[in-house]
């Protein structure tokens, strides 16, 4: 199973980069939340759906040996986890 998740396919890049444009489109709302210390409109079903597909496609990413799916959807599902914390912390604000 290790020597597949290492065997990297040049299409491997596109599924980085997709990976890396999913967790970089929550960096802004994250960032702005934090700044503001508001967060009441932003939806925090959005958020927990987002842990929850996240969550779901990283976990078949790993039982078909596929590390891009693996590695970035573990960073979405931390950047989505850190949304819902702000949300949480700054929903009343």
């Amino acid at each position: 199973m290790l020597a597949e998740l290492l065997d990297f396919r040049p299409a491997d890049l596109l599924a980085y980069l997709a990976g890396a444009l999913t967790v970089a489109v929550m960096i802004p709302q994250l960032v702005r939340t934090y700044r503001l210390k508001r967060a009441r409109d932003v939806s925090l079903l959005t958020m927990l759906i987002l842990v929850s597909v996240n969550f779901l496609w990283g976990t078949y990413g790993f039982c078909i040996s596929n590390l891009p799916m693996i590695v970035t959807n573990a960073l979405a599902f931390l950047v989505a986890i850190a949304a819902i914390t702000l949300v949480m912390k700054y929903r009343n604000n």
